[in-house]
């Protein structure tokens, strides 16, 4: 009899042995620095995916939350429709975490901002009315 390497047996269409729960903290801390988002399209209602697709890989860079919607996509092989590689889940990831990180400190400043001139707010390099060419 042939042993399996994973533990999904392929005969039978299921996973022999149970999944490893993911740490409740650090489904926690993905779930809060991606504000309960899809990391592709960013809406909320999500599932925690593992990239490659080894369900007892727990590591914090293996794992991505996606709504159900890309969740199934990941899964997709052949025809016209390609789904996502790992790598491209990673790369999904890494961008959502930054502009997260960048709308948190942004959200942070805002009090500060409030009470400033609202010709102070910009300098002049990024106020964009005040560049070549705009009227």
């Amino acid at each position: 009899m042939r042993k399996h390497r994973t533990a999904f047996d392929r005969r039978m269409k299921r996973y022999t042995k149970p999944r490893p729960k993911i740490p409740r903290d650090l489904e926690n801390s993905i779930l809060v620095r991606t504000r309960h988002q899809c990391c592709i399209c960013h809406t909320h209602d999500v599932q925690i995916h593992h990239a490659d697709n080894n369900r007892a890989n727990n590591h914090e860079d293996n794992l991505i939350p996606l709504c159900g919607n890309c969740h199934n996509r990941t899964s997709k092989s052949g025809g016209n429709t390609k789904g996502y590689t790992p790598e491209q889940l990673r790369m999904y990831r890494k961008n959502w975490f930054a502009k997260v990180e960048i709308a948190n400190e942004v959200a942070a400043l805002s009090p500060f901002l409030r009470d400033v001139p609202e010709n102070d707010k910009l300098p002049e390099r990024l106020d964009r009315s005040k560049s070549k060419g705009v009227k």
